[in-house]
């Protein structure tokens, strides 16, 4: 079943401009995820 979410967001991610700084975003997104657990690890604030 396709929702109302996933059609919007199908349409948006059909733009090359807006796809390319939604997928930049994501990755800036998981680069903090892997500094944020490195430095819990180390048990830094």
């Amino acid at each position: 079943m396709t929702t109302r979410w996933k059609r919007f967001y199908q349409k948006q991610m059909a733009d090359k401009e807006l796809r390319g700084l939604v997928e930049s975003e994501l990755e800036n997104l998981q680069l903090g995820v892997q500094i944020a657990k490195l430095r819990a690890e180390e048990k830094l604030s």
